[in-house]
């Protein structure tokens, strides 16, 4: 990944909110369409309930710890990036 710069142009508005390509020809729009929800007692929960219970793959649940969402979301953008 490239490092944003720290001087210059912002990175989001230099090319009208997209991202450049690394050779410079194309320029990418991205899109997150999720939202965020406090993983507490309720999603701790579900997420015991959907991995033991109902001994659903632990890749398929929405509702994991932060960090584990975080890594996942990482991997999968890094398929569909790079």
């Amino acid at each position: 990944m490239r490092d944003i710069p720290s001087k210059g142009p912002d990175l989001f508005t230099e090319h009208h909110g997209g991202i450049l390509s690394a050779d410079g020809k194309e320029v990418y729009f991205l899109g997150i369409i999720d939202y965020l929800t406090a993983y507490g007692k309720r999603k701790t929960a579900e997420t015991l309930v959907r991995s033991t219970i109902l001994q659903q793959q632990r890749e398929k649940i929405s509702a994991v710890p932060p960090a584990e969402y975080a890594a996942r979301f990482r991997r999968y953008m890094k398929t569909i990036v790079e």
